[in-house]
């Protein structure tokens, strides 16, 4: 065929069925695409979900409770989210020094009293769990560890989620905690109790 002879009808029929696959082929890519990201989407909000019905929120405080007719101090952990929490490290502050341990911790402020403990690291809290993680034995000393409670004491912790999402609270006036990568190792101001 030479450059001034027009096309036979076999000739355009086939540069017509080229064009309409080149467009289908098109269109399936577009929409095998749409599909794709439509799917991602999807599979990134039910991850999203499923984190946040598992969210822990772990507070910690202190209360006075009555044991065997008489008013002790009580500092409590608890997991108010809905889902469990390992709570990964702890730090407690008195005046601004850290300390090792409740005993130093006590002394740093007065207080001498023999007391119970449960170490709040490492501890995997359930919802609504409330663990009582220091017990005074002494009534005398409730009173005056919650005047100084707010004053004196700095404590910080971080906790992670089922699926390792961690969080920072160093703030009792915190509302939401900060999220972390991983909890920080505190060296040298970790607390052992």
């Amino acid at each position: 065929m030479s450059d001034d002879e027009p096309p036979t009808r076999t000739e355009r029929l086939f540069l017509r069925m080229t064009i309409m696959q080149t467009v289908m082929t098109a269109a399936a890519v577009i929409i095998s695409m749409a599909a794709l990201y439509a799917a991602f989407v999807q599979a990134e909000s039910a991850r999203k979900q499923t984190e946040a019905a598992v969210w822990p929120y772990v507070d910690i405080g202190n209360t006075i409770v009555t044991q065997d007719g008489e008013a002790r101090g009580v500092v409590f952990m608890e997991n108010t989210g809905i889902g469990p929490a390992r709570v990964r490290a702890v730090r407690v502050r008195v005046d601004g020094a850290a300390q090792p341990n409740w005993t130093t911790a006590l002394e740093a402020v007065g207080i001498e009293d023999r007391f119970g403990y449960i170490n709040m690291t490492n501890q995997v809290l359930s919802p609504e769990q409330t663990l009582s993680v220091l017990r005074l034995r002494d009534p005398r000393n409730g009173q005056l560890l919650r005047n100084m409670w707010e004053d004196r004491f700095e404590i910080s912790y971080c906790y992670c989620s089922v699926f390792d999402q961690c969080w920072i609270q160093s703030d009792p006036e915190m509302e939401t905690p900060e999220e972390v990568d991983q909890c920080p190792a505190w060296d040298g101001e970790r607390f052992e109790n």
